[in-house]
């Protein structure tokens, strides 16, 4: 027994182009109560979050100074090496020349 019925050339599907910049958030209303209570929230918590920002801050600038402070010290100890094989250099040559 063969079936007669054909597939359909077109299938219907589901998928929806969806423009994500349309959506948004569904606002939630709150009552002043609720609102006022998040504000407090978020006074009490200011302190808080300021002492911690500062206590990052501090970290961070600790590291970044103890980083140029070791790259100081390397180039310091580059210069002076360059300068001393320059006056090295300079002396051997002046007595090459009997200028000393």
């Amino acid at each position: 027994m063969k079936n007669s019925l054909k597939p359909p050339r077109f299938v219907p599907t589901l998928t929806e182009v969806v423009n994500i910049a349309c959506l948004s958030a569904p606002q939630i209303q709150t009552s002043p109560d609720v609102q006022r209570l998040v504000k407090q929230i978020k006074q009490q918590m200011q302190p808080w979050i300021e002492q911690k920002l500062n206590e990052e801050l501090e970290e961070l600038v600790q590291a970044v100074h103890a980083t140029l402070a070791n790259r100081w010290d390397e180039l310091r100890n580059e210069l002076m090496l360059e300068i001393n094989n320059h006056i090295q250099k300079a002396v051997e040559d002046a007595f090459k020349s009997n200028k000393l």
